[in-house]
């Protein structure tokens, strides 16, 4: 490591980067874990798992959400790579 960049302080930012990674994760499952238990009640009823206008309602909603880094194109991107893999672990 370079003299200039105090080790400890980098030590310090990634173990903050490894913690929230794993609170993402634990999000993740929990949104799992709810979808879930909502396409169990759908299907009980026959109701379409998909409702896009959902969809389209929570992406309006966290677009409301002041971000200092994560852009609009993030952002649809997070929400679409979110709804994929939903889809992709629970179908």
């Amino acid at each position: 490591m370079s003299a200039s960049i105090p080790e400890d302080a980098v030590a310090e930012l990634r173990d903050g980067i490894a913690a929230l990674d794993a609170e993402l994760v634990g999000l993740v499952d929990r949104r799992l874990d709810l979808v879930e238990k909502l396409w169990q009640l759908k299907r009980e009823h026959g109701l379409p798992l998909r409702a896009p206008d959902r969809e389209q309602w929570l992406l309006e909603h966290l677009a409301e959400i002041e971000c200092r880094h994560l852009s609009k194109d993030g952002l649809h991107r997070l929400h679409g790579f979110v709804l994929e893999l939903t889809r992709s672990e629970l179908e």
